[in-house]
């Protein structure tokens, strides 16, 4: 279950279902909570997944996929596995945990493991949400915010495409970026 920090004057967290969901849709980011079907659980919780095994997993959610395309033009979906023995891990995450906005919305169900996203409002204030599985997050296109992983260095999610090339960061500090 997720839970909300309030940085910067705000002051509090936040672990309410329900204030978690109305704080950030007033920032413009859509949470929800998401089964996991039993059937996928013990998958989900596998250290690593091969091609087929990704696939059955997104196959578990295709209500949700094929609801997401219809009504939200979301068209495709793919599954990210991060943990501590993957080669390149740390450099990978790099490129993340630096504020940076996509062109695209960034659409996240995590199935396993956790995370951290942090943002910056319109105001300048900051705030970070833990994910954990079940939890499902749309940052908007244009939203400034930033990724790490949590100590165990472990995730798996969901991630849903309008088009794959609105998925390249920006970086608020130019020299991030080079």
């Amino acid at each position: 279950m997720a839970t909300l920090q309030l940085l910067q004057g705000y002051g509090s967290t936040l672990t309410d279902e329900a204030e978690i969901k109305e704080f950030l849709g007033r920032h413009g980011i859509q949470f929800e909570r998401w089964n996991i079907p039993a059937s996928i659980q013990a998958l989900c919780a596998n250290p690593t997944l091969d091609d087929v095994q990704k696939a059955a997993v997104l196959e578990a959610f295709r209500p949700q996929l094929d609801n997401l395309s219809e009504n939200h033009g979301y068209i495709s979906s793919d599954m990210v596995c991060l943990h501590p023995e993957l080669p390149g891990l740390d450099d990978a995450l790099a490129n993340f945990d630096l504020e940076h906005f996509h062109t695209d919305d960034e659409v996240r169900f995590i199935v396993d493991g956790s995370g951290v996203f942090g943002f910056v409002s319109e105001s300048g204030r900051r705030f970070l949400i833990e994910v954990h599985a079940g939890d499902y997050v749309v940052i908007p296109a244009n939203a400034w915010h930033w990724f790490y992983l949590l100590e165990n260095k472990t995730i798996k999610a969901l991630r849903i495409f309008k088009d794959m090339s609105g998925w390249t960061p920006f970086y608020r500090d130019a020299e991030a970026s080079s």
